[in-house]
């Protein structure tokens, strides 16, 4: 089956704001965000899941998605509870705010 790509920024090209992103992409999530210029800029918010344990082929886990995250301006706001099988913690969800949004919300807070 053939499957239609496109960018991210192409997706929101004629868009003015995106109050929130949900990713649920099976661990294409630094391809996706990585790729991005300016559909990020107007994007106030990101949710997705982070792994800690690889589980999909050529996923990123948290230590890049965050590294990541950080170089496009957007902090980590919060993580779910972590889902757990037995001993390991596989994945969370993590949600991502803009760092001029976090800084207007929290101006005293620490970096």
């Amino acid at each position: 089956m053939e499957v239609r790509k496109i960018s991210y920024d192409e997706l929101v090209a004629d868009e003015e704001e995106v109050s929130i992103l949900k990713l649920d992409i099976q661990g294409a999530e630094m391809g996706v965000l990585g790729s991005s210029r300016e559909g990020l800029g107007k994007t106030k918010s990101i949710l997705m899941e982070v792994t800690f344990t690889s589980h999909y082929e050529s996923d990123a886990g948290f230590p890049e998605l965050h590294q990541l995250m950080a170089s496009k301006g957007v902090g980590l706001y919060r993580l779910s509870p972590p889902y757990h099988r037995g001993a390991r913690i596989p994945y969370a969800d993590a949600l991502y705010i803009r760092e001029d949004i976090l800084h207007d919300l929290f101006p005293d807070r620490e970096a």
